[in-house]
């Protein structure tokens, strides 16, 4: 009976050391690949995203302008030229002045091109008689004088060859060469200008010179000698340009034109030129 309980105890003993060693064991080889796993910085993560599941964020880009910004712009282009009236201190009852509309225009601009900033009634005077004293001489008149005309005018007497005559002018054409820098000697059929400050009706034949234009208004700027208000006196662009007129010379004024007789050619007056002149 004793044997058989002592043998028993043993067997318990054994038993029981057996499962705590296995229990030990297990724990042991547990803990060991939980520290491993943590401190080895090469173990597997879960996978990271693919490129393509990675959303790509496009920058806003501000579009170019498609115009030019607006740049200032210059309204009014005046190649400032010295004025005389033909009637130098209001002496009317001159036949040289009364018809002196042409040499006065030759005054201003050959004035122009030497740089005087203004013209004296004494040199106004002396000026548009010594002009049409050249022309009855050289043409035997003085009253109207045509384009070709005063182009020897330029050549022979003022000694000066930076002229042309254009021909066949245009609205374009006219505000092209004040810009780029030139006046212009036009003529006209003085009646249909409308000037207040005329005598009714108005001469038949006229010549002024054209100095600037202005876009905002639309408007021609000239030296007109037919009156004493002429220093750059405004007329609009399109009434200027219909009564252009390259009118016939001769001692007789031409009657009054038909616009479909005007033709429309003027004189343009540069300041260069191959010739010295001389004051």
């Amino acid at each position: 009976m004793r044997k058989s309980a002592v043998v028993a105890s043993l067997l318990c003993i054994i038993l029981l050391g057996a499962g705590l060693f296995l229990y030990f064991r297990i724990s042991a080889r547990q803990v060991s690949e939980t520290a491993s796993t943590e401190n080895n910085p090469a173990a597997p993560l879960s996978e990271p995203p693919s490129v393509a599941q990675i959303p790509v964020v496009k920058p806003t880009l501000v579009p170019e302008p498609t115009t030019q910004p607006n740049l200032p712009t210059k309204t009014t282009a005046t190649n400032i030229a010295p004025f005389t009236t033909q009637a130098p201190g209001a002496k009317w009852g001159n036949p040289i002045f009364q018809d002196g509309c042409e040499e006065a225009s030759v005054l201003m601009a050959i004035d122009w091109v030497r740089g005087t900033k203004s013209i004296s009634v004494t040199g106004a005077t002396d000026g548009i008689t010594a002009l049409a004293t050249f022309e009855t001489k050289r043409f035997g008149y003085h009253q109207d004088i045509e384009l070709s005309e005063i182009i020897t005018i330029f050549h022979e007497h003022l000694g000066y060859d930076g002229v042309a005559i254009q021909n066949d002018i245009t609205i374009d054409s006219l505000k092209q060469e004040l810009a780029n820098g030139n006046i212009l000697l036009v003529p006209t059929f003085g009646g249909a200008l409308g000037n207040p400050n005329f005598t009714p009706p108005g001469p038949v034949t006229h010549m002024l010179v054209l100095t600037g234009y202005d876009s905002k208004t639309k408007q021609f700027i000239v030296n007109d000698p037919g009156t004493r208000h002429g220093e750059n006196y405004r007329y609009d662009e399109q009434l200027l340009f219909d009564t252009i007129w390259a009118y016939p010379p001769g001692k007789m004024h031409p009657p009054i034109p038909t616009k479909a007789d005007r033709k429309k050619s003027t004189i343009v007056v540069r300041r260069t030129s191959s010739t010295v002149i001389a004051q």
